[in-house]
């Protein structure tokens, strides 16, 4: 069996498993995902991961998430559409386009939960995070189970490798955040 195809069979166990739970649970929960490249795969695919399995969990209600940057080189600029062709390729609704922004200060006050993505993100949050920020602060990966690997490297983000190893993280750590919380 592929990794696919066992993520894939790991979120129905858990949507049939918990979907009464988290569908009892109606207040509002925010999430904003922060990546060095907000332009490029990693943040775009998570993103739309995110909203898709939100919605498969009936979660769209309650879920909401959005992307920032930290860094400073792409803001303004438009996304790259390798993303969309990629999640299109999956069957996964591409729901906007972004236009990059970076991490704000009234972040940390807007959302209920900041995630880098990779722990390579988390010092420069930390760095932006007021000291009585309301947020959770966290890396993405901590979502991820301890007996799954998720492969992360540093290959270039324009690389095909990227994208799948983005939507292997979402697709593993996304069920785990829902029932979490």
């Amino acid at each position: 069996m592929d990794f696919v195809n066992a993520i894939k069979l790991i979120c129905v166990f858990l949507l049939y498993s918990s979907q009464s739970e988290c569908t009892k649970r109606v207040k509002q929960k925010s999430v904003l995902f922060v990546c060095e490249k907000t332009f490029e795969c990693q943040g775009v695919v998570i993103v739309n991961v995110f909203r898709h399995l939100a919605k498969a969990y009936g979660l769209e209600d309650v879920w909401t998430c959005d992307l920032a940057g930290v860094g400073w080189r792409f803001v303004g600029s438009g996304t790259n559409l390798r993303n969309k062709q990629y999640l299109n390729k999956l069957g996964i609704p591409y729901e906007k386009m972004y236009i990059v922004r970076k991490l704000k200060p009234d972040d940390f006050f807007k959302y209920k939960f900041i995630f880098g993505i990779d722990t390579k993100e988390m010092p420069r949050i930390r760095q932006a995070q007021p000291a009585n920020c309301t947020a959770k602060v966290a890396s993405f990966l901590s979502y991820v189970p301890k007996n799954v690997t998720v492969t992360r490297n540093n290959c270039p983000d324009y690389h095909n490798e990227h994208l799948e190893e983005n939507y292997q993280l979402a697709a593993v750590a996304c069920p785990v955040l829902f029932n979490k919380h």
